[in-house]
């Protein structure tokens, strides 16, 4: 969603010039969500990256808990990890993007990885 397409669409095609299978979907509009093309998408791939630019209350990103929602009706649930990146104006960069996409495939083999993620964040 919004202005980190565009370097995620620079590393979908590098990680693609690699052999790796990868893809990206923009969220063109979030009401009404598009609830059935998730459904969908679940049943195609192995896992899904969820960039969020807030954290709800205790929680996690709003888009993640409307994407999960949708994932979870659809009786087919890939593996998730929701990033919390972005947040006060912080750039995400390519380095970002290129660890999330690493980090879903360790998620693929079976190796830990929490499903709630920091990004870029300075503690």
């Amino acid at each position: 969603m919004g202005s980190v397409t565009g370097t995620a669409r620079i590393v979908v095609d590098k990680l693609k010039e690699q052999g790796l299978k990868v893809g990206l979907v923009k969220l063109r509009f979030y009401r009404p969500f598009p609830l059935e093309y998730f459904k969908k998408l679940s049943a195609r791939v192995k896992a899904i990256g969820i960039i969020d630019r807030d954290l709800s209350f205790g929680y996690e990103g709003a888009v993640a808990s409307d994407i999960k929602a949708a994932l979870l009706s659809s009786g087919v649930c890939p593996k998730v990890i929701n990033y919390i990146a972005g947040i006060a104006g912080r750039d995400i960069t390519k380095e970002h993007l290129e660890g999330m996409y690493q980090k879903l495939f360790n998620r693929i083999k079976g190796q830990d990885e929490p499903e709630l993620q920091f990004i870029g964040m300075r503690w």
